[in-house]
């Protein structure tokens, strides 16, 4: 299953009352509105970008000794 697909079945199986899952309805309405290869592409550089990330947290919010 794609990023992309995911999205989508939490778009729909998701509660309207939480904030997070308005930002992500929003962010599917407008990858539906790309071309589907730019929209894989946007997906997977986001994947990538989120995986850096979640690297650099621990190095980020340790305290000095």
């Amino acid at each position: 299953m794609s990023i992309l697909e995911r999205l989508r079945a939490l778009r729909a199986t998701a509660s309207s009352t939480a904030g997070d899952t308005d930002t992500v309805r929003r962010i599917v309405s407008e990858l539906d509105k790309l071309d589907p290869a730019r929209a894989r592409y946007l997906a997977a550089f986001a994947y990538i970008l989120s995986r850096v990330a979640s690297l650099q947290a621990p190095k980020i919010y340790r305290e000095p000794h």
